[in-house]
C-alpha cells in the first residue's frame, strides 16, 4: 500500500523525538544509529511511537534546523 504524498507521519512532526542507540564497537564514523521508534513531547506524551505511524491531530511541521543558526 502506497502512502499519499500529503500523509503526515510521526517522524515528520515537530513534537516527535527520535530514539538512538550507541554502538561503541562499530568501526564506522556514526556510532549512534537511529531505531524505528521515538516518542511524542506533546502531552499526553505518547511513548514508543513508530516513525511510520500516521500522525495524530496534534501534528505540526518540523522546524528547519537552519532557522536558528544566525541567532547565536
Amino acid at each position: 500500500m502506497m502512502k499519499g504524498a500529503n500523509e503526515n507521519t510521526c517522524a515528520s512532526c515537530g513534537y516527535f523525538i527520535q530514539h538512538y542507540i550507541f554502538q561503541p564497537f562499530v568501526c564506522i564514523k556514526e556510532k549512534y544509529q537511529t531505531v524505528w521508534y521515538g516518542h511524542c513531547m506533546r502531552p499526553p506524551r505518547t511513548r514508543h511511537r513508530s516513525t511510520t505511524a500516521k500522525a495524530c491531530i496534534h501534528w505540526i511541521p518540523m522546524k528547519d534546523s537552519t532557522e536558528n543558526k544566525g541567532a547565536q
